[in-house]
């Protein structure tokens, strides 16, 4: 890696080529060294803001062998062996993509090519044998980290790359990374494919850069949301049918699946044709699960409390926990989508606290913590509203208030967290009146 990164491309003109030749030959060794190669230069470059021409020249080159190794990796049985090539691949792909999106991935039959591939991946079955049945140890194993990373890749793509109304300012960013009007000749090929037109490169400065760059983002983004986004939404609301299933996910993925869906929600294409139908299931089978209070929360909170509830408060955790990514979607379906959600929402949610009412059997109480944890997610929305903000003060001291003295520290936790969402309206507004 160091020496990668003090002589290529100056000192040490002949890698790309070297690496390419072993990425095309039939030694499993070589084959390997090449992958391994590739990926390391990709990731000593994917920060160099200001001097991209080596890692477009690496993505020009490579990738098509690439895309040619990955099908034959497809069309062979799924193995480990085969997956830690992919993952190599995978890999790469992102560091590729870490500041901006190459001018060869900007082609539309590109992205057609890649995400086939990197969709066939997602869906690919397991190894038949030796799939871990723990959660964290399948986090580990390589054809669950394939997934993983192609979850990645493609929530970034949609997030920064897919919306054509953010095209100009992501062009303006990038050519002023690059510096100016020396971008031109490198996005000609990527508009001539998207448009099908001719693009002249030009010398023309930064203003001619920047509307070059942002006809290939805007044709990227078009097709990206027209042959692609609603097939990795579909996948990804696949993969998470194992939790419905009582299978295995491991973590970061089913957290990067639920976080594709939040993007998704913002367009018409994916939110009217998949999404607007299944509103009611998407809270009941996708956002609600990973709220409630879990077997494995159970044995952190017998086994170490301190822990748990650091856990639960860790800003960090947020960017890993499915639950932190379920509170985000719910938060962000009923801001953007509440005709169609917010009321069947609170109604479920509802529904749940009628049925745990009383009782003392602990999974309805899970249950009833997810709940709970969903209505205090949505405090904002629950205090400005009068059809809900007259039932607050009800269903605190009907629900909430019992749990304060409850048999399970969970229960009094989650009490204790609902109060504090609702203490800065509801019993200010009581203080006033008295």
């Amino acid at each position: 890696r160091a020496a990668a990164h003090a002589d290529y491309p100056d000192k040490w003109p002949t890698l790309l080529s070297t690496i390419c030749a072993n990425l095309n030959s039939a030694e499993p060794a070589r084959l390997h060294g090449g992958l391994f190669s590739l990926r390391v230069l990709a990731k000593v470059h994917q920060y160099r803001r200001e001097r991209v021409a080596p890692l477009h020249q690496l993505v020009a080159e490579t990738f098509p062998l690439l895309l040619n190794l990955m099908r034959s990796i497809l069309g062979a049985p799924p193995s480990v062996a085969n997956s830690e090539l992919a993952l190599l691949a995978a890999k790469t792909m992102w560091s590729c993509t870490q500041i901006d999106m190459p001018p060869l991935l900007l082609q539309p039959q590109s992205v057609e090519q890649w995400f086939e591939i990197l969709l066939a991946l997602l869906g690919q079955p397991l190894p038949s044998e030796g799939a871990p049945s723990d959660p964290e140890d399948a986090a580990k194993w390589p054809p669950w980290k394939v997934k993983k990373r192609v979850a990645q890749i493609m929530h970034r793509v949609l997030q920064r790359y897919g919306n054509p109304a953010a095209a100009k300012e992501k062009a303006e960013e990038s050519v002023q990374r690059e510096g100016g009007g020396g971008a031109i000749d490198l996005l000609a090929g990527a508009v001539n494919a998207a448009k099908g037109g001719d693009v002249v490169a030009s010398s023309g400065g930064d203003q001619a850069a920047i509307k070059a760059k942002q006809a290939a983002l805007t044709a990227f983004a078009r097709a990206f949301q027209d042959s692609v986004s609603g097939k990795c939404l579909q996948a990804a609301l696949s993969l998470l049918q194992r939790v419905h299933r009582n299978e295995v996910l491991p973590g970061r993925v089913h957290m990067l699946c639920i976080s594709y869906i939040e993007e998704a929600i913002k367009y018409k294409t994916t939110y009217l044709a998949i999404l607007k139908p299944q509103v009611e299931a998407l809270f009941r089978e996708v956002i609600y699960p990973p709220l409630c209070f879990s077997a494995a929360d159970a044995e952190q909170w017998e086994n170490d409390p301190q822990e748990y509830v650091r856990r639960s408060l860790d800003v960090i955790e947020e960017y890993y926990s499915p639950r932190a990514a379920a509170q985000n979607l719910l938060i962000a379906l009923t801001t953007a989508r509440a005709k169609d959600s917010l009321h069947s929402i609170v109604s479920a949610c509802s529904q749940i606290l009628g049925a745990s009412l009383n009782t003392s059997d602990v999974n309805l109480l899970m249950q009833k913590d997810g709940a709970l944890l969903a209505l205090g997610s949505l405090r904002k929305h629950l205090t400005k509203k009068a059809e809900y903000k007259g039932s607050l003060e009800p269903m605190l001291r009907v629900h909430v208030l019992p749990m304060l003295s409850s048999e399970h520290g969970f229960m009094r936790q989650r009490a204790a967290w609902i109060y504090s969402q609702f203490s800065g309206t509801i019993f200010r507004k009581c203080g006033k009146a008295g």
